[in-house]
C-alpha cells in the first residue's frame, strides 16, 4: 500500500497545548466581528439594488412620457425630461459602481481571514511536526513496535473515534501508517480507516477499535490509565 506521511496531530483526549490554545483565541478574536462587517456589507448591497430599481422605473416612465407625448411637449420641457432621464442613467452607473466596490470588500475582508487562518495552521502544523519529531524514537521506523497494552480503558467507543487519527500496522509492508477514521458501521467491521485522506491514493480499511488486536494499532494515546 503506497503511504505518504501525514501532518501530525495532536492526540485526541490530551490537553490542548498552549500554542493550540494562543493560535485559536487569536483567531477567533480576529473574526469576532466578521459576521457584523458582512451583515453590514449585505445589507448596503440590498439597499444600493433598492435605490436602483427604483430609478430605473423611474427612467422607464421618463422615457414612455417623451415618447408618447413627444409631439405635445414644448422643447424646453422635453430637454428638462432628457437631462433628468440622463442624470438618473449617471446616478444609477455610480449606484453599481459602489455595490460592486462593496463586493470586492467583502470578497477582501473573506480572503484576508482565510489567509490569516491558513498562515497560522501552517505555523502551528510546523510546531507539532517539529514535536512529533523531537519527542519520537530515534530507531528504526520499519521496526514492529510494542504498543497498546491493555493498561487503562480507552477514552472512545463507537462513533466517538470519528476524526480521530491513530497508526495502524500492516504486515505486508512492515511499516506503520497514519489513518483518520471517518465512519462507523458495525455491519461493515466497525470503524472506517481512511490513509492518504484527500488524496488521489487514498484508500480506506475497516477496523473494530472497540475491540484492536495489540500490535496491530497505536491506541495508547487513546487510553486512560486505571491505576
Amino acid at each position: 500500500m503506497a503511504y505518504k506521511q501525514k501532518m501530525p496531530s495532536t492526540p485526541a483526549g490530551s490537553n490542548d497545548p498552549p500554542e493550540q490554545v494562543t493560535y485559536l483565541d487569536n483567531f477567533l478574536d480576529s473574526v469576532e466581528s466578521l459576521p457584523q462587517e458582512l451583515q453590514r456589507n449585505f445589507m448596503l448591497m440590498r439597499q444600493l439594488d433598492t435605490r436602483t430599481q427604483e430609478l430605473t422605473a423611474k427612467i422607464e416612465r421618463n422615457t414612455r412620457d417623451v415618447i408618447r407625448r413627444r409631439e405635445n411637449l414644448t422643447e424646453q420641457r422635453t430637454e428638462d425630461l432628457v437631462k433628468k432621464i440622463r442624470d438618473d442613467q449617471k446616478d444609477c452607473l455610480s449606484f453599481s459602481d459602489e455595490k460592486i466596490s462593496l463586493v470586492d470588500q467583502t470578497y477582501e475582508l473573506m480572503e484576508s481571514h482565510v489567509r490569516r487562518l491558513d498562515s497560522e495552521l501552517e505555523k502551528f502544523e510546523t510546531e507539532l511536526r517539529e514535536k512529533e519529531a523531537s519527542d519520537s524514537n530515534k530507531g528504526n521506523k520499519n521496526k514492529r513496535q510494542k504498543t497498546d497494552k491493555d493498561d487503562g480503558k480507552l477514552m472512545f467507543t463507537g462513533r466517538g473515534w470519528i476524526g480521530q487519527r491513530l497508526k495502524r500496522y500492516w504486515d505486508e509492508e512492515a511499516e506503520w501508517f497514519e489513518a483518520v477514521v471517518t465512519d462507523y458501521i458495525p455491519a461493515q467491521g466497525g470503524h472506517k480507516l481512511t490513509y492518504d485522506i484527500g488524496t488521489e491514493v487514498e484508500s480506506f480499511e475497516w477496523y473494530d477499535l472497540d475491540k484492536p488486536i495489540e500490535g496491530e494499532v497505536d491506541l495508547s494515546a487513546f487510553r486512560v490509565s486505571t491505576i
